[in-house]
């Protein structure tokens, strides 16, 4: 048998009006994950995952500061790494 959890996510970011010098405005934003866990026996799971499915670039703006704003859009808020793979795995003693 297997025992197997499969998920999927969808975030979703509504749309910006941002008030900086230049005005602009941020359209809303959807990402895609997906992820898996297995467990393999009663004390082994298997996690493995792919987030930003389909490698969604974020909104750039020259108005992002330097508190902020990094590499002309806000990583704190959009997810800037693009296309991600995960994994790990979990034992139980």
């Amino acid at each position: 048998q297997w025992d197997l959890n499969i998920t999927g996510y969808w975030r979703y970011l509504d749309g910006v009006t941002e008030t900086g010098v230049n005005q602009a405005d941020f359209p809303s934003f959807s990402w895609f994950d997906l992820a898996g866990i297995w467990q393999a026996t009663e004390t082994l799971s298997l996690r493995v995952g792919l987030n930003n499915v389909f490698d969604k670039e974020p909104p750039l703006s020259s108005d992002t500061g330097a508190g902020f704003g990094s590499g002309n859009t806000f990583p704190g808020v959009y997810d800037a790494r693009g296309r991600y793979w995960f994994m790990g795995v979990s034992v139980t003693l």
